[in-house]
Parts: structure tokens; sequence; C-alpha cells
């Protein structure tokens, strides 16, 4: 047989907590200031019988029973809070004490079933025990919320059973509790605080019903052993971090109805293989799916207006990606080290190439950029080493530091005519550079030798330019191999 103590209860009705432990003949809850000076009115049923003193409620067991026992300890007045220490004395008389919290008492409930795995305490001495609540817990009948911290840190808890009825799950409600296998969540809850459930690593899948509208920051995040999580289409925002260190996470679908996705929402979730972006979302966070290296392919939608800084960064399984037509700037090291990444097709819309954008794609050997791009980042091809040609479009008016550096296969480049500027470091290391076409009609200038140490043999400028180019400082040191041609 179990003997279950529950030992917290809301205004106007009678929720039960359930603590399996191993055949505990006596139990005493030690009431604090608030609260142990008020007379219980205590209603009992077998196999428990109960005294109330000034600070003490004594429950003796007195019989054998099966199935749910309850005995209900009514306060008289409401307490702000009730913490009572549940002492437990097991049939060898060896005690230990476990410290339960709750900001709005009404009932203490103790119940016996013989459906639930005991804790066997046998082996317990006074002050053996500092955690608070074991085994599992059924929450019964119209609590309205989960107040933050209420379960954090609970060792041992195994799982939850919320009723109907519950609208919100407090912030860091069952933080880290790293027994927890399973949870319930029901229609009713509307919000998942910030790290509701943060550190619950032993947590395998979650269903979020269809009434909740948002995630809070870091709500699951380090949930190690989580696999399947389910995002319904009433979802409106997944907060910063909200699946973040999910490391057995395989599959993502976000519905329609979401609009953002947080920063590192989804940061080193390494199993992450598939992950559908719906058509709703205008923003991707910072480091949304940074080190997510098992994912393989990425459909970025319309809708979406920005790609944050180091997005994507080192999804070194990423072989395929598709911007959608309404990305108008890609963030700083947003596909940096996507190394298994074959080819990138920048759509019309976008303006700016962020800094080390496509850095280390050394599988990389084809890019097409738009001739709606005006500023290509410092370094942001770098070592894209696979990488054969590149065209740069009329309307890029500077090109980064470094922004080429290392693009050691790279034979081609076509210069736009509205470039005034290129760095020095460019197209530094490009060793198989060999052809160049410069449309610019003024030589563009330039903080030192553009092609150092790079066996190029022609570069190409429009035929009117031909003296402007070899008299040019930047641009004489390659006056016989600067040809004439009509671009």
């Amino acid at each position: 047989m179990l003997w279950c103590l529950a030992a917290l209860l809301w205004a106007g009705c009678e929720q039960k907590i359930g603590i399996s432990i191993w055949e505990v003949s006596t139990t005493e809850i030690y009431l604090s200031d608030d609260v142990k000076e008020q007379t219980c009115n205590i209603h009992s049923s077998s196999p428990w019988t109960a005294t109330c003193t000034a600070d003490w409620i004594i429950l003796d067991k007195t019989s054998g029973g099966k199935g749910e026992q309850t005995l209900t300890v009514q306060l008289k007045e409401k307490a702000k809070n009730l913490e009572a220490t549940i002492r437990l004395k097991n049939e060898e008389g060896k005690t230990a004490n476990i410290l339960v919290r709750s900001s709005t008492p009404i009932h203490v409930i103790f119940y016996t079933t013989t459906n639930r795995q005991p804790l066997d305490i046998s082996h317990w001495n006074v002050d053996d025990v500092e955690s608070h609540i074991y085994g599992e817990i059924r929450i019964y009948q119209s609590v309205k919320n989960i107040v933050e911290k209420f379960f954090q840190n609970e060792k041992t808890l195994v799982s939850i059973f919320l009723p109907e009825g519950i609208e919100s799950i407090g912030d860091y409600a069952f933080s880290n509790c790293s027994a927890l296998t399973q949870v319930d969540i029901p229609n009713s809850v509307t919000s998942i605080g910030d790290e509701a459930f943060s550190g619950c690593d032993a947590l395998t899948q979650v269903d979020i019903p269809n009434s909740v509208t948002s995630i809070g920051d870091w709500a699951f995040s380090s949930c190690t052993a989580l696999t399947q999580v389910t995002i319904p289409n009433s979802v409106t925002s997944i907060g910063k971090g909200a699946f973040h260190s999910c490391e057995a996470l395989t599959q993502i679908d976000i519905p329609n109805s979401v609009t953002s996705i947080g920063d590192e929402t989804f940061f080193n979730c390494s199993a992450l293989t598939q992950v559908t972006i719906g058509s709703g979302v205008t923003c991707i966070g910072d480091s949304t799916f940074y080190n997510c290296e098992a994912l393989t392919q990425v459909d970025i939608p319309n809708s979406v207006i920005s790609i944050g800084d180091y997005a994507f960064f080192n999804c070194s399984a990423l072989t395929q990606v598709t911007i959608g037509s309404g990305v108008t700037c890609i963030g700083d090291e947003a596909f940096s080290r996507c190394s298994a990444l074959t080819q990138v097709d920048i759509p019309n819309s976008v303006t700016s190439i962020g800094n080390y954008a496509f850095y280390n794609c050394n599988a990389l050997t084809q890019v097409n950029i738009p001739n709606s791009v005006t500023n290509i980042g410092d370094w942001a091809f770098s070592a894209c080493s696979a990488l054969t040609q590149v065209d740069i479009p009329n309307s890029v008016t500077s090109i980064g530091n470094g922004a080429f550096y290392g693009c050691e296969a790279l034979t081609q480049v076509t210069i736009g005519s509205g470039v005034t500027y290129i760095e020095r470091t460019t197209f530094w290391h490009c060793n198989r550079l060999r052809t160049i076409y410069c449309k610019p009609f003024s030589p563009p200038e330039s903080n030192g030798i553009i092609f150092l140490e790079i066996p190029v043999t022609v570069i190409y400028v429009p035929r009117t330019s031909v003296e402007l180019y070899k008299n040019d400082e930047t641009w004489s040191d390659y006056a016989d191999k600067i040809v004439g041609y009509d671009f």
C-alpha cells in the first residue's frame, strides 16, 4: 500500500498534490507563524485520525485502506502564506522532513492510493531531506494560475497533471524539475511563463494546447531529453531562448499564427533535422538556429523581413536554404560556418549583407547577389573556398574589408558600376583569381594594393576609362593588364 500526502490548497476548492511514500505510520504538519495559531476544522476518513494543536497537525494511521482516502484541514481564516514542515515517521520510527509552500492555503489533504510508485524513506533520518515535494502531483478542480517558482527545483517530481481551468503557468513554475517526465497542459492555459519548464531534462514530450498564445523566454530551455513538441496555431509569439539547448529535439513546425521568433529560440538544438517556418513570421531573431548542426534544409517564407545575426550559425549540415522575397537584411554571421551549403540565391529585396554573413561556407560554389544590395559587409564571403565566380551588382557602393578573403577557388570577379571603394583586403588570398571585370567609369579607391600577390592576368574596364585606370594610383600597378571592354 502507498500512503500519499498532499499539502497545497487553493481558495474555494480542494486541490490534491500527491507525495508517494512508503508505509508511513505518523505524519505531523507544522504550520508557519502566520497560520499556526488559527483554529482548524478537521474532517478525516479512514484510515487516518487527526489532531490539531496550536503548532502541529498530527496524523496517525489507524487501519489499512484502499483507493483514495482524504483528510481535510479547514483553516477558518485565509492566510497570506502557508509554509508547512511535514515530518514523516515510518514503521521503524525514523523520520524525514519535507517543506511545502503555498500562497493561498485553505486545505491540507492526505490520501492513500494503490496505483502509484512508492518512494522508500525507510533509511531517512530527520536531517537527511531538504527537498520539497515527491512523486506524482495531481491538481484537481479550478485553480486559475500556477504561481511563479512554485515547483522550482523539485528534483523528485515525476509527473504533473493540471486541471481544466488553469489559465497561466508562471515564470520558473517547474524549472529544474529534473525528474519530470510528463506534463499535461490543459486547454484553458493561455500563457506559459519565462523558464516555466527550463532544466526539466527528463521531459521527453510536450503538447501545447491550442489555447496558448504565448510561450515565454527560455520556457523549455535545456530540456535535453525533449524529442517532440507541438506548437498550436494559436501561438503568436515564441520567446527568447524558448527551446534553447533542447538537444534531442528533431523536428519543429512553427505555425502561421507566429509572427516573431525570439533570439536564441532553438539555439544548440543539435539534433534538429527539420524545421517549418510559418507564413506569419516576420523576423528570425539573433542566433535563432545557432549550432543546429543536423539541420539540412530551410525555407524562409516571403513574410520574413530580416534574418538576425548568427541566425543559422554553424548549421554544418545545411545544404539548401531558400530565402523569401520579403527579406531586406541578412545579419552578421547569419549563415557563417554552414559548411555544407552549396548554393545561395539572395532575393531582389535584400539591401544589406552583414559582416561574416557567409563566412567559411566552404562548400559554397555559387552565390547570386541581386541588384538591390547596396552593402556587402566585412568578411561576408571570406573563406568560401569552393566559390569560383562572383558578380557584384551595380547597386553595391562599397565592398567590406576582407569580403572575399581566402576564396581560394575564385577565378573570376565582376565589380559593379556603383562601387566607389574597395578595401585592400577584399580579395586577399584569392590565389586563383585571374579575370576581373571592373565596370565603374571612375576607378574605385582603396587603402592599399587590392590584388596583392594575386596573379591576375586581365582587368577589363570601360573602354572610355582605360587611361584613367592606368594612371590611377591604386590601379597603375596593373597597367599592363588593363583592357578596354564594352559592358
